[in-house]
């Protein structure tokens, strides 16, 4: 059991830092180089992927929990989907009263707030349970 739960972490944790260094790569490469839309659906067709694996993998992980793991990690998720939803409605109700400026600020940015989330949430349901 501790050796699968060890395996599941480890593929966990390679198919996040694939993700993420491939995201960060498209990112670059999309506002350096311009890509056309063909090669650009195919890249977001690729990352999708990437990051569907990264979720597979998470969830094969958290099946191998023990009960107060499985509860910090559902805590977490709860904590960061509240959060994400209320970042998301504040930026959708702001946007129509003011125009946001897609210079400084886009949804790309919002991958970042979301995993900020869940770390936040993280921190708060592991603090609450040690």
């Amino acid at each position: 059991m501790e050796n699968t739960l060890k395996n599941n972490r480890k593929r966990t944790l390679v198919s996040a830092i694939v993700w993420a260094l491939s995201y960060m790569l498209f990112m670059f490469i999309v506002k350096k180089f311009e890509p056309p839309m063909g090669i650009g659906i195919i890249f977001t067709g690729i990352l999708s992927l990437g990051f569907a694996w990264f979720l597979y993998n998470f969830i094969r992980e958290l099946a191998h929990l023990d009960e107060v793991q499985r509860s910090i990690q559902l805590e977490a998720m709860a904590i960061a989907f509240c959060l994400s939803v209320l970042i998301t409605m504040v930026l959708g109700i702001l946007e129509m009263v003011l125009p946001l400026d897609n210079d400084n600020w886009n949804l790309q940015e919002l991958v970042a707030f979301f995993f900020l989330s869940y770390a936040g949430g993280l921190l708060w349901a592991r603090k609450k349970y040690a």
